[in-house]
């Protein structure tokens, strides 16, 4: 496979991807069987620059599946922003801010971890109103989360929109894109991803059958 074919390749591997992640961008859903197209685009890609063979057809079945795997994730990362866009734009309302504002603002008071409790009690942090009864768990959580944000938020005195938006980012750093991945993938999926990669490996290996001349007609 010279390097124009893989070069086409490579290039058809790229768009399948992007036209998988556009399709999620525009829509807002997955759409599996888009894999099937990835391995005719990125089969014909090769072939029409001269790609031809098994060892062509191997390669091109990779970059399939590279290009399925890399759309899957672009995908995922797609709905999964929009979700979480989606959430952000419910929960967190100026209200929120405010209660936040407020909340970091008295935070910055407190002198002491003994004192963490009651703080917790009484802003919510804790689901008894009596410091004497927040758990052992909810004091671990609130220093491990809430206390960081809380002096973070007191020291940048962000906006509203930029606390929105540092919140969104928060969420998505904590999402596992491979776990997503991993828990989405439904049979149709795999279905779709081998039958992508067995044709991009077929276009590129079937050879057209050039049916013989026909014989001269008798003078």
């Amino acid at each position: 496979m010279d390097t124009k074919a893989f070069m086409g390749a490579v290039g058809a591997a790229l768009l399948g991807a992007a036209i998988w992640g556009g399709i999620a961008y525009l829509t807002g859903y997955e759409v599996g069987y888009v894999a099937w197209g990835i391995g005719f685009i990125v089969g014909f890609g090769a072939k029409a620059l001269g790609a031809k063979g098994h060892t062509a057809g191997v390669i091109c079945a990779g970059l399939a599946l590279l290009s399925i795997f890399t759309g899957k994730m672009f995908t995922l990362r797609m709905v999964v922003g929009n979700e979480v866009e989606k959430a952000a734009r419910q929960h967190l309302t100026q209200e929120v801010y405010r209660t936040v504002q407020r909340d970091a603002a008295d935070f910055a008071l407190v002198e002491s971890e003994d004192a963490y409790p009651a703080f917790m009690a009484s802003h919510g942090y804790s689901k008894s109103q009596n410091p004497a009864e927040v758990t052992k768990k909810e004091l671990v959580e609130f220093k491990r989360a809430s206390a960081p944000r809380l002096r973070e938020f007191q020291k940048e005195q962000p906006d509203f929109h930029a606390w929105r938006r540092a919140a969104v980012d928060a969420a998505m750093a904590e999402i596992s894109l491979p776990g997503l991945l991993r828990d989405s993938l439904h049979p149709f999926d795999l279905l779709f991803a081998f039958l992508g990669i067995v044709t991009a490996f077929r276009v590129v290996t079937v050879k057209r059958e050039v049916p013989p001349p026909e014989p001269a007609a008798a003078e």
